[in-house]
Parts: structure tokens; C-alpha cells; sequence
């Protein structure tokens, strides 16, 4: 009884949105403080780490590690990407095929937006 419990639990868990994984590619299109805008793709992996492609150019930039605690994600880059390697938290969640994030505090001015920010899902 209590497997069969525990089974239902974790289905309602899966349903209520409290699972949620930003795996995959996503890509935004912000806006510099010069008014010139500028795509990237972000790829949320499997293994808690993260790269970033500026431009959409096929290289990567950036790389770090993100960890989910409930519907928080902290994101930290690697040391290597010689730019801000401070935590950032975030509120995040996916809806109607978008990857939302809230910035909670986040000190990395080239990383944290003023507000939610919204990625599509991306190819390869």
C-alpha cells in the first residue's frame, strides 16, 4: 500500500508543475544599455551544468553550474569564463513552452535582468 502511495505521490508531483527541469536549449533576445540587440542560447544539461552561446554564433562564452531547489534556481559561471562568478538566484518555471526567470538577487550586472525574462524553446 504504501508503494502504491508513494507512486501516486510522485505522479502528482510530476503534474503540479513541482518537477520542473529547464533541460534543454532555450534562446532570448535582450536589449544592450546601447539599444543594439543581441540573441543567445542558453543549454540547461542533464548534469547541473549550463553553456552559453552569445550571438548564436556556434561558440560558447560562458559556462557554469545550476542547481534547483523547488521552483529556485541559483546559476553560478565557471572561474574559466573570466566574467562574474557570483551566485544568482532566480525564481523559474516553464509555461506554454517558455523557460520564465525572475531574478531574486543576483550581482553579476551582465547576467541579471530588471525583470522576468522569458526564453523560447530552441533547436539543437
Amino acid at each position: 500500500m504504501r508503494t502504491v502511495l508513494f507512486f501516486f505521490f510522485l505522479i502528482g508531483l510530476s503534474m503540479t508543475g513541482l518537477a520542473q527541469s529547464p533541460e534543454g536549449n532555450w534562446v532570448i533576445t535582450t536589449s544592450t544599455p546601447e539599444g543594439e540587440e543581441v540573441s543567445w542560447k542558453v543549454n540547461f544539461k542533464s548534469n547541473s551544468t549550463y553553456a552559453v552561446d552569445i550571438d548564436l554564433d556556434g561558440s560558447i562564452e560562458i559556462t557554469g553550474k545550476y542547481f534547483i531547489d523547488g521552483s529556485t534556481i541559483t546559476v553560478q559561471n565557471d572561474p574559466e569564463c573570466g566574467c562574474c562568478n557570483d551566485k544568482g538566484i532566480y525564481k523559474f518555471g516553464l509555461k506554454d513552452g517558455k523557460l520564465w526567470m525572475d531574478p531574486v538577487s543576483d550581482p553579476c550586472e551582465l547576467r541579471n535582468p530588471s525583470q522576468k525574462v522569458f526564453f523560447r524553446k530552441a533547436g539543437k
